[in-house]
């Protein structure tokens, strides 16, 4: 479950920042310049983050692309690491994984939607895919997509567009660079590499059931990396709408020469079941598309 909700009030708590910051300093907040910084991008990694050995948001944000002519700035930072609130973070924190970021910010003489357009256009080069727009209103507007690489899922980055309604100042973005650290995971909980044939059954018990046996060794082995490359579900409440239980929504039976019939069950609002051993994530529903896409499944 994410917080929506604190992510639409993300402008209004920008605008507060704004505010304390220039009535300390005895002038009108619109009127505040930007503070600027060499072009050198500093990690900040959230409190309490677990940062061994590479910093990945580091490396990921050192190697992004910055939009031309844009110009280092701190005109909205709050002081304790990105001033915008991830989208990852969940409210609901009994077990929690490590959490790492990265973040900095920039001004650019163009508007929200230039620097967006032209973010999803250099990303999508790069092989990253993005999942729709947020936004929120007030004294300081805000535009938001996040974007992840389908070899990294862990990984993501987003990209916030802030405007100070009233003011003749250029938009502030920021580049915010997020890492999930995995939960330590049993070495039992693999397939193994004998697998012959893989059974789909996707939306079991209901008139739009799908099944499907995969004998395809090319196919095969794409499902038995993706299922490996799951990570640990962290132990936070999952909710769906109200008046929607969890439900199956697909099961696969992988056949192993070794070990008969091994059953991993996606479940929607609760993760990936495996046995007995610690429920499985689907970071962005990765593993979720490419059971649609081998089953031909258009998703919208």
């Amino acid at each position: 479950m994410k917080i929506r909700f604190l992510r639409i009030f993300t402008p209004l708590i920008m605008c507060a920042i704004l505010a304390a910051g220039c009535k300390s300093a005895g002038i009108t907040p619109l009127a505040l310049p930007p503070i600027l910084l060499p072009a050198t991008r500093l990690p900040s990694p959230q409190p309490d983050s677990t940062v061994g050995g590479p910093f990945i948001p580091g490396e990921v944000i050192a190697a992004l692309p910055v939009y031309p002519d844009a110009t280092p700035t701190t005109y909205l930072n709050p002081g304790f690491g990105p001033p915008s609130f991830p989208s990852e973070q969940s409210i609901y924190v009994s077990n929690e994984p490590g959490y790492q970021s990265a973040s900095a910010q920039y001004t650019a003489p163009a508007s929200a939607a230039e620097i967006l357009n032209w973010y999803l256009a250099e990303l999508g080069a790069l092989g990253y895919t993005s999942h729709g727009e947020d936004g929120g209103g007030g004294s300081v507007t805000s535009r938001s997509i996040a974007f992840v690489l389908p070899s990294q899922p862990a990984v993501s980055v987003q990209v916030h567009v802030y405007s100070v309604s009233g003011s003749s100042m250029a938009p502030v973005f920021e580049l915010l660079v997020t890492y999930i650290v995995p939960l330590p995971k049993p070495t039992a909980e693999s397939l193994p590499g004998d697998i012959q044939s893989v059974k789909i059954d996707y939306l079991p018990d209901t008139s739009n059931e799908v099944t499907r046996t995969i004998t395809d060794t090319k196919t095969i082995n794409n499902l038995v990396n993706l299922v490996d490359n799951l990570p640990v579900s962290p132990g936070y409440a999952r909710l769906g709408p109200m008046g929607v239980s969890p439900q199956t929504l697909f099961t696969l039976t992988f056949h192993s020469i070794s070990r008969g019939d091994i059953v991993i069950t996606d479940v929607t609002y609760d993760g990936v079941h495996f046995g007995d051993y610690p429920l499985l994530a689907d970071p962005q529903n990765l593993f979720q598309q490419s059971v649609q896409q081998i089953l031909g499944i258009q998703t919208h």
